[in-house]
């Protein structure tokens, strides 16, 4: 154990020590290779000067550790061969993909980002690209959307251009209808070139980190990149730089519309008191503009949800694979303790807690998955034939065997009918009984919880019923609320998240199937799912 807490010490201070120095770097000159025309992090203005958001924080870089950086600015696709082919540039910036971190490292993501459809039809009803699939859209050549939608979507009919400008100004001209590109760049190309009849769809695509990225044997730098990226984040810089070149795209659209509107209210009321026949139309002509105003909020607040619900589906498993490692460390590490036969050692118990809290967060991930495809509706049910006591219950009462020895209580299945068959999609099925189940056991401290399989009304209905503390019945209604919770906060007895029961309920409904509660305090509670024939 002693050799552990060493390493651990040892990476820690190493961490520190590197986050914590002075920004410097080991080369005196680095060569930065980047897109011709992605405005706004980077592009050649009219004078042939690099110019863009990316383009200032190099220069922050440079001015504040004291080194040269020579930047040359390529289409993007020379670029991305040079990069493949063991380039003669030690920096660059591009989106975060499996394929490229096979020849690059990436450093610190510097913005999260998106892709989204543009069209010049007026017709905004597309909801996913899979309605697009005898159509012709253009993307960048060689861009993260190409490789994205020719790894995800071999369907869809792709046009590679030069750049997304080159794309937009063909959708603007009318002679493709479509086109997909950077939400950020395309939206700012819009109006940088006044393309009036080009409209962004609703829906969100490829939800992704933007940042720096050097050589595969560069490590080095990509820390001293880190240590600069994060001492402009606390000065300041970051910040500055940020509105700078992206506030026109949310907030300043905002303040401006907003002080249009201002404007124009206080030269109404200017001719209210001289005139007070124009008050009726200027009281409905505000009214309209803040409807308008609520609507749009409202769609922005909706559009910020997704991609936050799609950003948690996709970096899962992320999460996962150093809980798995974890897992695996645990195992190791019992089985070299197991040898140590001295009484007084409480490794075991600390690696059990550990066991115990890593299951516990592998449940609150999966729930918080879960819940976000089925927000998104990016779940896909996959219905067969189910023995609904063999296929889920004595699956799930072998799974819970070891909470149940643990807490001292018995568990008893009843089978009161024959045909126990049901069509239905395996694992939500299985999410809502594993759900029930370990609430069941949860809030039951002595007695037994019962399984009930019976036929009511010709309906096929699964009870589980528990002895434990009961569900007030003032909370019952808000009993299948995401995130609701009868005691709320730190001091609350019982762990949990308050999506369980949520997705238990919304994975009834995608079953044909009724969730019923029945519950008295502290005698116990009856859970029970109705399938529909």
């Amino acid at each position: 154990m002693s050799k552990i807490h060493f390493m651990f010490f040892f990476i820690v201070i190493n961490v520190f020590d590197i986050y914590s120095q002075e920004v410097s770097f080991h080369k005196d000159v680095l060569k930065y290779g980047g897109n011709i025309d992605f405005y706004p992090f980077e592009y050649l203005d009219q004078n042939n000067k690099p110019k863009g958001f990316v383009i200032d924080l190099l220069d922050a870089i440079s001015k504040k550790a004291g080194v040269k950086i020579e930047i040359e600015l390529k289409p993007w696709h020379s670029i991305l061969n040079s990069l493949q082919n063991g380039s003669k540039y030690d920096l660059t910036s591009l989106y975060y993909s499996t394929t490229r971190a096979k020849y690059l490292e990436y450093c610190l993501p510097i913005i999260l980002t998106y892709d989204n459809l543009f069209t010049n039809s007026k017709d905004l009803s597309v909801e996913n690209i899979s309605q697009l699939k005898d159509k012709e859209i253009l993307v960048e050549r060689d861009g993260f959307v190409s490789e994205y939608l020719k790894s995800n979507m071999a369907n869809i009919n792709l046009v590679e251009v030069s750049t997304e400008v080159e794309a937009l100004k063909l959708v603007s001209s009318e002679v493709y209808d479509y086109a997909i590109g950077n939400y950020y760049s395309g939206t700012a190309n819009i109006k940088r070139f006044g393309l009036e009849n080009v409209h962004s769809a609703s829906f969100i695509i490829a939800p992704r980190e933007y940042g720096f990225a050097v050589g595969k044997n560069d490590s080095l730098l990509c820390a001293q990149i880190n240590t600069a990226i994060s001492t402009f984040k606390k000065d300041g810089t970051y910040d500055a730089l940020y509105k700078k070149w992206f506030m026109y795209d949310e907030d300043a659209q905002k303040y401006e519309e907003y002080y249009k509107w201002a404007a124009i209210t206080v030269l109404l009321l200017g001719f209210i008191l001289v005139l007070i026949f124009f008050w009726n139309r200027t009281l409905k002509k505000e009214v309209m503009n803040k409807t308008k105003a609520l609507i749009e909020a409202k769609a922005e607040t909706e559009r910020l949800s997704k991609i936050k619900s799609e950003f948690i589906a996709q970096i899962s498993h992320e999460i996962r694979t150093p809980i798995n490692i974890l897992v695996s460390g645990y195992e190791f590490i019992k089985e070299e303790i197991s040898k140590n036969e001295d009484p007084e050692d409480d490794s075991k118990i600390l690696l059990d807690s550990i066991k115990l809290a890593t299951k516990r967060l592998v449940r609150t991930i999966d729930l918080i998955v879960n819940f976000s495809e089925l927000k998104t509706g990016t779940y896909k049910a996959n219905k067969t034939t189910l023995d609904i006591e063999k296929d889920i219950i004595d699956m799930l009462m072998k799974e819970f065997y070891v909470e149940l020895r643990e807490k001292e209580l018995e568990i008893k299945k009843i089978v009161k009918t024959t045909p126990r068959r049901i069509e239905a999609d395996e694992y939500s099925i299985l999410q809502i009984f594993s759900n029930l189940l370990d609430n069941a056991i949860k809030f039951t401290e002595e007695g037994i919880i019962k399984v009930v399989i019976e036929e009511i009304d010709n309906k096929l209905c699964v009870s589980i019923k528990d002895t434990g503390i009961g569900i007030p019945e003032e909370f019952i209604p808000q009993l299948f609320t995401p995130f609701s919770q009868e005691k709320q906060g730190y001091t609350r007895e019982f762990d949990g998240t308050g999506l369980g029961l949520s997705l238990a309920y919304r994975y009834c409904q995608l079953n044909n199937a009724e969730l019923l509660v029945n519950s008295k305090v502290g005698v116990g509670t009856v859970f029970t799912v109705a399938f529909n024939a």
